[in-house]
């Protein structure tokens, strides 16, 4: 990363691995620091979610979720994610819109 700071793979491999290990918060750290240099990448957003859910920051994970579907729309893990975080949030309109949209795209795509 010292290297060359926009490589998103090494942030999301380290962040990956500090989540895995229970190290949430310093995966948080890592996302944040790899999306000033990647901020359009969609995978950034998303392992950033999960990272901020680990850390239970939940209005935090939502809203990285959202970034990451903003710029990728059939990233479907991260509708469902979307859809389970805000069913345990008690927002059920966005459960549906979620699932909806995650039923839609895995409709459209028969490797799935």
């Amino acid at each position: 990363m010292k290297d060359d700071p926009s490589y998103a793979p090494a942030y999301l491999n380290l962040g990956f691995m500090r989540c895995e290990s229970g190290r949430c918060n310093a995966a948080v750290a890592l996302y944040e620091n790899g999306l000033r240099f990647c901020p359009d990448d969609p995978l950034m957003h998303f392992n950033h979610a999960v990272a901020l859910e680990g850390a239970a920051d939940t209005a935090g994970a939502l809203a990285s979720y959202e970034e990451a579907l903003r710029l990728q729309p059939d990233l479907l893990d991260a509708h469902r994610n979307a859809a389970l975080l805000c069913a345990d949030t008690g927002r059920p309109q966005m459960v549906i819109c979620h699932f909806s949209a995650f039923r839609q795209w895995q409709a459209g795509n028969s490797t799935i």
